[in-house]
């Protein structure tokens, strides 16, 4: 059955038929609080699930029960009958309670609820606590006056909202259309050609907004945007649908009742078929955004970035977001935090384009919208060739046969990108040419020649782990011309930091000395230009520089060199900066853009990010008092 409420409801059917030769549709809706309509669908549904071993007949009004298999008949109640599996959790009870209180036409007594749930009154006290706690987010309201009971309060559109974000598969999951109905419905997502996933999500509020609306609940009025809907393209079409229920069921559907409808369709998914996309009218506006969220990374971050062949997606994928956002609809984005803690950089850009959105629509921020943005920035910048890694390319050379490169080349693969490139070769096959285009070379004999290639000597068994850390160290070092032997770490901040840029701030000075401090000697000396500060400090006025957990990255264009400039101050004590605590600057002048820049520039931010979610490391960086002692910690 899978309907929390409507599945207790059906058992006490069966329970009450059982108790009873005969009874009518009228007794069975008053004894259980619903409509007659909703006893009819029920005991069609039961019908259904009875299938051999028992029956529900009727007879001039009058109902019975018949059982055919006493014992098929038990395992079917039993396999159904989940009223103590829900009432068993908190969530399952205040579910109940929830839908109890929303089908009540007057005023439920706690002590007959405590009873019909078979829990103490204490436990149900507790629950309705949550459960006002729960509902006061939604300005929904739980009234309870003593010796008349409780009452469900509050705008017909929040509870509706309610019930979707909460429990709407506990309280309409399979709940029962009329036959005709069902075909009327089905027609229309034969003309409509919808995706499985809109359907599904049309069907929920088509479901809900008949059961209120039948039972007597209906939407008075809507915020005005939702008025805008009646002008798309699929309004007629849904107009059409609840116009020929509303036929059926001889009651006339209001506008509001129908708008409630196109929610969901509003705020779709973006369809990955292309041809269900193309049916789609795109809003000329998303255009125009799209375009000042690029300018605005651009600005702030300093990295250019072209949507390509995403930009059309991406554009439909803002115009369905920014629709969700305005009628609050939630989606679920189980991967949401992986995506981020993944790709940093592309969180960083989403929330600049986050930013944007909630103060152009005034509608709030939400972290499973947060996910699904920083996975198009991701894509946008790997097709950019900003994220884009060359595969791994290892050279497995073994003098004791052929078999041990395999067991060598087979410990790698279980650690290693299913991308990475791995080739056999025998000693005499290779040359120092070869072995080159190798970002490493693994073998277990000595190399009867000099090579400039990274060679690491093995033995048949070794910890693969460790060894591809090795391994992608460096590929690191190589991706940013360094070599083993020239460096002592992987820390790219601490291979571009020259000990001239490297400055210990009092805790005294404001923000605005600090960066002085900093800035003017790198002018003096002709590292920076004589307009960087002006330059940076109207920068500054457009907005916060401070990347999170105490880390500032002042940036601005310089015009000297065609190398990225990079100076770090740290401070033990915080500076104040508006109302941050700022602990170590970290001050960038970046040369006019090119690939080379953008692609080293993503690795500072990548790392500066890394940075700034170790508290423990941010530490130890802002207490450092000499250029020393900061790159043995940046060499962790």
């Amino acid at each position: 059955m899978g309907n929390a409420t409507g599945d207790l409801r059906m058992i006490q059917i069966l329970k009450i038929l059982r108790k009873n030769r005969t009874v009518t549709v009228t007794e069975l809706a008053e004894q259980l609080e619903v409509s007659d309509r909703t006893i009819r669908n029920d005991m069609k549904q039961l019908n259904q699930e009875l299938k051999n071993c028992g029956v529900i007949e009727g007879k001039l009004g009058k109902y019975s029960l018949k059982v055919f298999d006493e014992n098929l008949f038990r395992q079917m109640v039993s396999s159904f009958d989940n009223e103590d599996r829900l009432l068993s959790s908190p969530r399952g009870r205040m579910d109940y309670v929830f839908g109890k209180l929303i089908r009540a036409e007057e005023p439920v007594l706690t002590d007959e609820l405590a009873y019909e749930m078979n829990v103490s009154r204490t436990t149900l006290i507790g629950d309705l606590k949550k459960l006002r706690s729960e509902l006061a987010l939604y300005q929904i309201e739980l009234i309870g006056k003593t010796s008349k009971g409780m009452v469900i309060e509050g705008n017909e559109e929040d509870i509706r909202r309610y019930i979707l974000d909460v429990n709407n598969s506990q309280l309409y999951s399979d709940y029962p259309l009329d036959s005709e109905i069902r075909k009327i419905v089905d027609a229309f997502y034969k003309e409509m050609n919808w995706e499985h996933n809109l359907i599904r999500s049309y069907e929920k509020y088509l479901i809900l907004m008949l059961d209120r609306f039948l039972n007597g609940h209906e939407i008075k009025a809507l915020p005005h945007s939702f008025y805008n809907l009646t002008a798309t393209k699929t309004f007629p079409a849904v107009n059409r649908l609840i116009d020929q229920i509303g036929k059926f069921l001889f009651m006339d559907f209001p506008v509001e009742e129908k708008l409630f409808t196109m929610i969901p369709i509003a705020g779709m998914r973006t369809p990955t078929d292309l041809a269900h996309l193309e049916r789609i009218q795109l809003d000329p506006a998303m255009d125009t955004l799209l375009e000042r969220i690029l300018e605005q990374i651009q600005r702030e971050l300093q990295i250019s970035i072209d949507g390509g062949d995403y930009a059309r997606d991406f554009k439909y994928h803002l115009m369905f977001m920014i629709n969700r956002l305005r009628f609050q609809i939630k989606l679920d984005n189980p991967v949401s935090e992986d995506v981020i803690g993944k790709y940093p950089l592309a969180f960083r850009m989403a929330k600049i384009a986050f930013r944007m959105i909630c103060q152009e629509y005034e509608v709030s921020e939400n972290d499973a919208e947060l996910g699904y943005l920083t996975a198009y920035f991701a894509v946008f910048l790997e097709k950019n060739n900003l994220l884009q890694e060359e595969p791994l390319r290892i050279a497995v050379i073994c003098g004791t046969g052929r078999v041990t490169s395999h067991l060598i080349s087979m410990q790698l693969r279980k650690e290693l990108d299913s991308s990475a490139q791995i080739d056999i070769f025998p000693l005499e096959a290779v040359s120092a040419e070869l072995l080159a285009s190798y970002h490493a070379v693994l073998t277990t004999v000595d190399l009867p020649f000099e090579t400039d290639a990274s060679v690491i000597r093995v033995t048949e068994i070794f910890d693969a782990g460790e060894l591809v850390r090795k391994i992608e160290k460096i590929r690191y070092l190589k991706l940013t011309g360094s070599d083993e032997t020239a460096h002592r770490g992987s820390s790219l901040l601490a291979r571009m930091l020259e000990e001239s840029c490297f400055y210990v701030l009092e805790s005294d000075m404001t923000y605005q000395e600090a960066l002085d401090f900093m800035i003017e000697p790198l002018m003096d000396e002709g590292v920076l230009d004589e307009g960087f500060a002006e330059r940076l400090s109207d920068r500054e006025k457009q907005g916060t520089m401070v990347f999170g957990n105490s880390v500032a990255i002042p940036h601005m264009i310089q015009t000297v060199s065609d190398e990225i400039v990079l100076a770090m101050g740290c401070s033990e004590a915080p500076i104040k900066y508006n109302e941050t605590d700022v602990s170590v600057i970290i001050l960038l002048g970046l040369p006019q853009q090119s690939e080379e820049t953008q692609t080293r520039l993503i690795q500072v931010y990548e790392e500066i990010i890394e940075i700034t979610k170790n508290k423990e490391l941010l530490q130890k960086i802002a207490g450092c008092e000499s250029y020393q002692k900061l790159l043995r910690v940046l060499y962790r």
